[in-house]
C-alpha cells in the first residue's frame, strides 16, 4: 500500500512547545477527502484562518477525515508536542545526523545542508511515530517555508552527474530506518516533497488536526476562548469519543494563561488511528 503523509508544523503561542502534526492516508483516501469538501466555498483549509462563519465546513473536512480513518487500518493522524529541552537534544541530533551524513558523502554546499538540516527532524520523528507498517511505502509533503521552499530547485553535484536534494534526503531516510526504524514504511526514491499547502489536501488534513488540537487542549485546559471554544467544540464533536484524554492534565499544563507547556520531559502525543470494524 502506498501512503502520503502531510507534515506541517506546530507550535504553542509562545513556542514554550513545539513539535509536528501529521496526516497519514493512501492515495485513495486524499482524493476522498478532497470530494467530501469539493462542493463547499473553503477551497483550502488552513488552521490559522478559520472563522466561525466557516465551522460547519471544517467540521466536514474533520469529518470527511475521520471516515478515512475508518476505512483505512494503516491511515491515522499525530500530533505531537516536545518541550524545550528535548527539542533542544533531538533537533540538534538529527541535524548532526543529517549533515554528517551529506558530509561523508561528499556534500559540502551549505545552502543543501540547511535545507537538509531544516526538513530531516521532522521526518524522522514521523518515522518514529508510524513503525509496524513496513509492507507500505510512503512519500512525505511538507508545508512550505522560507527554507523548505528551496528544497524544489536544491541539487548536489557529483562531477558531471546532478542528484536532487530530495533523492539525497530519501536516502537518509531509509539509512535511518534501516538502522533504527526497520518496520516503517519504505520511502520511494525521490519521496519528499515540498508543497504550499493549498496545494496538498494532505498537508490542509494535518494543518487543521493539528491547530484544532492544540485548541482542543488549550479548552480542556481552562482557556475558553471564543475561537478556540469553537474549534474545541468541532474538534471533540468529531473525535471525542475515540480520544484518550485522561492524560492531558497530567502531561500538559496552561503556562502564562496563555501558552502550553509538558508538564513531565519529554512530549506529548494525540495520536487517532481507528480500524475498520466488519
Amino acid at each position: 500500500m502506498h501512503l502520503i503523509a502531510g507534515v506541517d508544523e506546530i507550535a504553542s503561542e509562545t513556542q514554550v512547545s513545539e513539535g509536528w502534526t501529521y496526516a497519514v492516508f493512501p492515495h485513495a483516501s486524499i482524493q476522498a477527502l478532497d470530494q467530501a469538501v469539493s462542493g463547499g466555498s473553503v477551497k483550502s483549509f488552513h488552521g490559522k484562518k478559520f472563522k466561525q462563519t466557516q465551522a460547519a465546513e471544517y467540521e466536514l473536512f474533520l469529518k470527511a477525515i475521520r471516515a478515512e480513518l475508518e476505512k483505512e487500518p494503516n491511515s491515522r493522524m499525530l500530533f505531537t508536542l516536545q518541550d524545550l529541552s528535548w527539542k533542544n537534544k533531538f533537533v540538534p541530533f538529527a541535524k548532526r545526523l543529517i549533515s554528517g551524513a551529506l558530509k561523508n558523502v561528499g556534500v559540502l554546499d551549505p545552502s543543501i545542508i540547511q535545507i537538509a538540516e531544516h526538513l530531516f527532524p521532522g521526518v524522522v520523528k514521523l518515522q518514529g511515530l508510524i513503525c509496524g507498517m513496513s509492507w507500505c511505502s510512503i512519500e512525505i509533503e511538507v508545508d512550505s517555508d522560507s527554507v523548505s521552499e528551496k528544497l524544489r530547485n536544491s541539487a548536489a553535484n557529483f562531477g558531471a552527474v546532478s542528484v536532487p536534494t530530495a533523492n539525497l534526503l530519501s536516502a537518509a531516510y531509509g539509512a535511518y530506518r534501516n538502522t533504527v526504524f526497520r518496520t516503517s514504511p519504505v520511502m520511494v526514491h525521490g519521496g519528499i516533497k515540498v508543497l504550499k499547502d493549498a496545494k496538498s489536501r494532505a498537508i490542509q488534513a494535518a494543518d487543521v488536526f493539528g491547530n484544532f488540537a492544540l485548541s482542543f487542549l488549550f479548552f480542556k485546559l481552562g482557556d475558553t476562548s471564543n475561537k478556540r471554544a469553537a474549534k474545541a467544540k468541532i474538534f471533540e464533536n468529531v473525535f471525542g469519543d475515540v480520544l484518550d484524554t485522561s492524560k492531558i492534565h497530567s502531561s500538559v499544563a496552561l503556562f502564562n494563561a496563555n501558552d502550553i507547556k509538558i508538564i513531565n520531559p519529554g512530549g506529548f502525543t494525540l495520536s487517532v488511528s481507528l480500524v475498520a470494524s466488519g
